[in-house]
């Protein structure tokens, strides 16, 4: 804002404040998508949703201008009395890339999870996996042939039961492999643990396998060999406990 401002052939002298509310952020911005009438303003930047930023000030008029005042002559009262006044931090170049680079793996995550799903459904009908997709063609002829012979609700109550009976169902299995998992484990311990026979429970850190010869090379080498899966040695780095591991 300027500091001399005309008003009918006279020259004020303006001092302005940025204006900082519960609608803008601390340094009294506001940010939007772009500068349209039906724009949703918000007071926290999105690196995806906004790409434009206003804010306000509010003038006070002080007093006459003299007449030796540059006309764009801007009041500093904090040079006035010795202090320079705050910088207010600005987007570098840096800031910048970082912004296009969250923007890249926002994007990135909802492609994959979008493939992910589409792969999921794609496995139903080309039996991939065997035990989902018999199950989803059962319920799909169970569903065809009792539609014209009991009553809707009846059928509602049925898939709910079923829903219920599946997930339990499942729970068990996955349950019965944690245990299994947990039991091969064990084997593969004694084997490299200089004859200390333990058996897991599944509540131990993984820090127990170190203790009893099981390096973080041989468990992935034994994962990889025994149950066909492909992880790297910073698979298992989330994993706090045995029981996460299986």
């Amino acid at each position: 804002p300027q500091a001399i401002i005309f008003i009918g052939g006279q020259r004020y002298r303006y001092q302005w404040k940025v204006v900082v509310n519960a609608d803008t952020d601390e340094n009294g911005w506001q940010y939007a998508f772009a500068f349209t009438q039906d724009a949703q303003w918000r007071h926290t930047m999105d690196t995806v949703q906004t790409w434009v930023r206003r804010r306000q000030h509010h003038g006070r008029c002080v007093a006459l201008a003299d007449a030796e005042t540059p006309p764009y002559a801007e009041d500093r009262p904090e040079q006035s009395q010795g202090l320079q006044a705050p910088v207010e931090s600005s987007l570098t170049e840096n800031d910048q890339l970082n912004r296009y680079v969250k923007l890249y793996l926002s994007i990135r995550n909802d492609v994959d999870f979008v493939l992910s799903m589409l792969e999921k459904h794609k496995n139903l009908i080309t039996w991939k996996d065997r035990d989902i997709s018999s199950i989803m063609a059962w319920l799909l002829a169970i569903l065809l042939l009792i539609s014209s012979l009991i009553p809707t609700r009846v059928i509602l109550a049925g898939l709910v039961a079923f829903t219920f009976y599946l997930g339990s169902s499942m729970g068990f299995r996955k349950r019965q492999h944690r245990r299994d998992f947990l039991l091969e484990l064990s084997r593969l311990s004694w084997a490299n643990g200089a004859g200390k026979k333990v058996e897991f429970q599944g509540t131990e850190p993984t820090s127990v396998l170190e203790e009893n010869g099981v390096t973080r090379l041989l468990l992935r080498d034994w994962c990889n060999g025994s149950f066909k899966t492909q992880f790297n040695l910073k698979s298992f780095d989330h994993c706090q406990s045995l029981a996460q591991l299986a």
